[in-house]
């Protein structure tokens, strides 16, 4: 099986997204995309299997079903939808509250 992972909206690559290839419940394969968004999983039995992308920055649901056959190569583009990320503030000071600090 092979793949590539897009950016819904600007159909650009997708690096780093993690890919999870499972058939029954459960996960056969979990390879990351490459620089340009591509994937491969080798040696996969045939069948049907529910792939799902997943990257921080995007939205969850980047899912497709795909049907492997015996002696072929099935190929597979999955789209996310990119999604704001929000983090909280945190606040860091070292153990003794900044008191030996080399800065005052």
């Amino acid at each position: 099986m092979t793949g590539t992972v897009v950016d819904a909206g600007t159909r650009t690559p997708v690096s780093g997204a993690r890919v999870d290839v499972s058939t029954g419940g459960r996960v056969v394969a979990r390879p990351l995309t490459t620089g340009d968004g591509a994937f491969r999983v080798e040696r996969i039995a045939p069948g049907t299997y529910h792939v799902v992308a997943a990257r921080i920055g995007y939205a969850a649901g980047g899912t497709t079903t795909v049907t492997v056959r015996a002696g072929e190569t099935a190929a597979v583009i999955i789209e996310l939808v990119p999604r704001a990320v929000t983090m909280d503030a945190e606040v860091v000071t070292d153990a003794d509250g900044g008191k030996n600090s080399a800065h005052p």
